[in-house]
This record gives structure tokens, sequence and C-alpha cells, in this order.
């Protein structure tokens, strides 16, 4: 399945700041068509503005559905065979046997054969919640894909709101507030420099966010796959290296 964002993430903030070349240079040449009148500059910063609203309401759509496919992917990651449902079994038939708590080493060595699955980490993470002191190596574990698809959440929302919320005539949000102070943000050489420094701060911030998403679901995953020798390592607080790769 596809987890992995960051290509198609950046292919749309790059179409997205091309078109905000294109919106620039539009408002650009209309300001300075000397042939143009007033009414009719009027018309076409209108149309351009229109126009730029349209390539941000796409960019955000389309940001949309990237975040919601990998959510969509997580949830619905799933393991299967014979190997698989003897291992589900067995682990909650053994924490059922137990009394009281159990040792957070053993319950990862119960997990670790599920760990890909999202039902049965959601499943067994309830199990373990109250049988296992925090913080615990295994409930991280369990509700990695959880919090991966919190972390995407987040951005759908954010992501709406940047690009929701007015500035000035209602060109674009930022999560930073007005910087325009309802001003045109392209109507002077000044806010054309602040509107470009929004452009960046946006797409920085989405690269951010997206990186700590690409970071902590490629750190899952050599999770999920670790060696008992690596195991050991993580839980003497150690990174826990790719299965294959030696220290």
């Amino acid at each position: 399945m596809q987890f992995t964002i960051k290509s198609q993430v950046t292919t749309v903030l790059n179409n997205l700041q091309a078109d905000k070349a294109k919106y620039g240079k539009a408002k650009d040449d209309i300001l300075k068509n000397i042939y143009l009148s007033d009414e009719g500059k009027k018309v076409s910063l209108a149309e351009a503005d229109a126009a730029w609203t349209v390539a941000l309401q796409s960019a955000a759509g389309a940001l949309n559905t990237i975040y919601q496919n990998a959510i969509d992917n997580i949830k619905g990651a799933r393991l299967s065979g014979s190997d698989f449902q003897n291992s589900l079994t067995q682990a909650l038939s053994f924490i059922n046997l137990m009394d009281g708590s159990i040792t957070d080493r053993i319950a990862f060595d119960l997990a670790q054969p599920l760990l890909g699955d999202a039902q049965a980490m959601n499943r067994f993470y309830v199990v373990l919640l109250d049988r296992l002191t925090q913080p615990s190596v295994t409930l991280d574990t369990l509700a990695g894909f959880s919090s991966s698809v919190d972390m995407l959440k987040r951005l759908q929302d954010e992501t709406a709101g940047t690009f929701s919320r007015p500035w000035g005539n209602g060109k674009m949000g930022l999560l930073f507030g007005d910087p325009f102070g309802g001003e045109d943000p392209m109507g002077g050489p000044e806010n054309v420099n602040s509107f470009n420094l929004a452009m960046e701060l946006v797409t920085a911030y989405i690269n951010n966010q997206v990186d700590a998403y690409e970071a902590h679901m490629s750190e899952l995953q050599q999770t999920f796959s670790a060696t008992p020798e690596q195991v050991d390592k993580l839980f003497d607080g150690k990174p826990v290296l790719p299965a294959g790769l030696a220290q």
C-alpha cells in the first residue's frame, strides 16, 4: 500500500507556485497596461483574482485527496494467512491467561507478528492498555498507525484553513493570520514581497509537516520488521536499524 505522500505533495505545491507566478505577472501586466481604463483594469484584476482563487481551491482539493488516500491506506492495512491468524489467536489467548500486568518486552514479542495490520494493532492496543505501564514501547508502536492518521487529519484541517481564510480581498489564507491588514496583497511592492513570503511560509510549513509524517512512518515500519537484536536496542533506548543493516 502507498503510505508515502512526499512526491505527490511536492508536485501540487510546485504547480501552485507556478500558478502564483502567473497570477503575479497577470496583475503586473494589467496595472502597467496604459490602454486599459480604470474600469477595464478593475474588471481584469477581478478576473485574475478569480483565476488565482480557483488555483488555490484546486491545490487544496488535490492535497486533501492525497492525505485522504494515505489515511484510507493506513486504516485498510491488513495482514493475512494462517500464520497471522494463529499469531493473533495465540497472543490474545496468552494475555487472557496472564494474571494482571505483563512486561512491555513480552507484550512486544507477542504483538510483533501483528504489526502492519491496522485492525489487529488497534484491537491489541485496547487489550494491553490497562496491563502495561507507561511509557510503553509496545503501546506506542501499536498506536503508530493511529498517530499517523492523526497527523494526516491535522494536515487536512490546516490545509483547508490555510487556503480558505481570506487575506484582504480574499486571495489566500494563512495559518499565521492576515499579514496585509485587509489590503490587496498584490497592490504594491511591499505587499508583493509579503505575498511571496507568505507563500514560502505556507509551502515550508506543509513540507515540514509532511516530512514529519514520512519520518514517523519510516521509523514505524522499521520497528515492524526489527530483528530480536534490534528490538533489544529499542528497549535500551537505542535506534532500531532497518532489518539487514549492520550497526
